[in-house]
């Protein structure tokens, strides 16, 4: 059951309260979701968390309101999707430059890793030097950022495989912050 005060000047007394329930009762347990933000009691039953709310607005003179705990959604991709993407900006001074070529791909849930992680795999298939292996770190971050935030819906990513396997640097203007520019403008314009 998501609990939630209505005043911050109210927190004191509410933790308190949790505090003495906690001591009372072992079966009572109270965490926040750290994806939605919310309290979030647990304990026997909903007449049992019922009972505990309506003992802090008598006891406590806590205004507390009580619902249903938000559902922690998740994004997926359904199919394969290929990217080209640039990344240039030039602003006077040295600008920035990273080209990335591969692919996204969805990891069937049977072949989804049970290690409670939100299975997003990275893959570098580079050959040569076009990309410095010195990037490939840059292009891996850039692409779990925009997995951590997801794209339709704003939630994590879940159960998707990316892959590199050709892209471009440039000498002068290419840098850790270009190649990862450029893994999110991939995630965001092929994404879709």
């Amino acid at each position: 059951l998501a609990i939630k005060v209505s005043t911050r000047g109210e927190m004191d007394r509410f933790s308190k309260a949790i505090g003495k329930f906690q001591r009372e009762d072992p079966t009572f347990h109270v965490h926040t979701d750290e994806e939605s933000k919310e309290i979030i009691m647990s304990g026997m039953g909903e007449l049992h968390l019922e009972i505990y709310a309506e003992r802090m607005r008598r006891e406590y003179n806590i205004a507390v309101e009580t619902g249903a705990p938000k559902v922690n959604f998740r994004e997926t991709i359904t199919t394969k999707c290929d990217y080209d993407y640039t990344h240039k900006r030039q602003s006077g001074g040295r600008g920035e430059y990273g080209k990335i070529i591969g692919y996204f791909e969805p990891i069937p849930e049977e072949d989804a890793p049970d290690d409670g992680e939100d299975s997003i795999i990275f893959e570098s298939q580079l050959m040569g030097n076009d990309i410095p292996p010195s990037y490939i770190p840059s292009i891996e971050k850039g692409f779990r950022e925009c997995a951590r935030k997801g794209l339709l819906s704003g939630h994590p990513l879940i159960n998707t495989k990316f892959v590199v396997h050709d892209g471009k640097a440039h000498e002068v203007d290419s840098s850790d912050q270009a190649f990862r520019n450029a893994a999110e403008g991939a995630f965001r314009n092929f994404y879709m």
